[in-house]
């Protein structure tokens, strides 16, 4: 059985040049609750932009798979500017509500002062500084760059290192001739990937979100190899069918899917219908636990079409347990 429970988070910023802010954080429990209800708060941005919280106190539960909706409603108010209002909401299970808070804290609110603040966005200030930073024309330089840009200057979804390193041996024992990507994002995964492919090899990458595809165009020629990477924009449920007359795929040698986890089964057999997978097509899939993936991990490991291995790892900085599933096809 499943109980609604929620988590308000309010702001009232003080004008942002002073990078003073008083966040209140107001947790409400509904349902078979055993334990206190947590009132707590945060305070001081410091001038390098990060929030600093006591942890969270612990609820327990007697109901495992409650799920915790988290809804952070905040104002910002500038002189001169009209007030701005903004809402974020993120569905989770009810034992990782800590990390909930730690989520809005490390991640929406920051993001939000930082955009009020300097006008742009968190994936413009990172092209930004890889370009104040990295090297032209080095690929290894610019991931480089991204990386330390996330570990010191701001939080952002990003490639987790080990990830990486696991996927980069996969792809060097495969040395994809084509390969397909599904959510390019600012093009990072895409970068690193250009760097195992066979001579004369090429990645397509499949991106829904037109301002990340622009800002993955720039990182890409930046990085210099947008000779091996093209960006097609929109659906991947309508570029799969267009991959063999539009982009000149005959079969497909690796396949990473970093989209929505919904779709990681659906594309999966449209690549199938479509005939894009021959045997030995390597399909790797990210965050199959977190935010999860149940029906494409009961089918790629219990259909018989695909060896499967699952890499354990965690999501970033909320310490859960998630995995990416590396599958071999063994079909055609």
């Amino acid at each position: 059985m499943q109980f609604p429970h929620y988590l308000e988070c309010k702001a009232i910023a003080a004008p942002v040049h002073s990078i003073e802010q008083t966040i209140h954080i107001c947790v409400r429990s509904r349902g078979h609750i055993h334990g206190p209800t947590f009132y707590g708060s945060c305070s001081s941005i410091t001038n390098r932009d990060s929030l600093h919280t006591a942890d969270a106190q612990q609820l327990t539960t007697n109901a495992k798979n409650c799920l915790l909706q988290v809804s952070c409603v905040f104002e910002i108010s500038v002189p001169g500017r009209n007030t701005t209002k903004f809402r974020k909401s993120k569905t989770m299970a009810l034992n990782t509500w800590s990390y909930a808070t730690r989520y809005i804290m490390k991640v929406i609110v920051p993001g939000y002062l930082r955009r009020v603040r300097h006008g742009n966005t968190t994936e413009e200030r990172l092209l930004e500084y890889v370009k104040s930073t990295a090297v032209q024309g080095d690929a290894a330089s610019v991931l480089s760059a991204v990386d330390k840009f996330k570990a010191e200057k701001e939080w952002m979804m990003h490639f987790q290192y080990e990830k990486r390193q696991k996927i980069d041996g996969v792809l060097k024992k495969t040395k994809p001739q084509n390969g397909l990507e599904l959510g390019t994002y600012v093009g990072y995964s895409a970068i690193a990937t250009s760097r195992h492919l066979s001579e004369g090899g090429h990645l397509i990458s499949v991106e829904i979100d037109k301002k990340n595809a622009s800002l993955a165009k720039q990182f890409i020629e930046f990085a210099g190899v947008s000779n091996q990477i093209s960006i097609a924009v929109g659906k991947s449920s309508d570029i799969i069918p267009e991959l063999r007359s539009k982009y000149s795929v005959d079969k497909l040698d690796y396949v990473f899917l970093d989209h929505w986890n919904s779709l990681f089964l659906p594309d999966l057999k449209l690549l199938k219908k479509h005939g894009l997978l021959r045997k030995g097509s390597v399909i790797v899939a990210d965050n199959v636990l977190y935010p999860g993936s149940p029906d494409y991990l009961q089918y790629v490991e219990n259909s018989g079409e695909f060896t499967t291995e699952r890499f354990d790892c965690y999501v970033q900085f909320m310490r859960l347990q998630d995995a990416i599933a590396i599958s071999v096809y063994n079909g055609d």
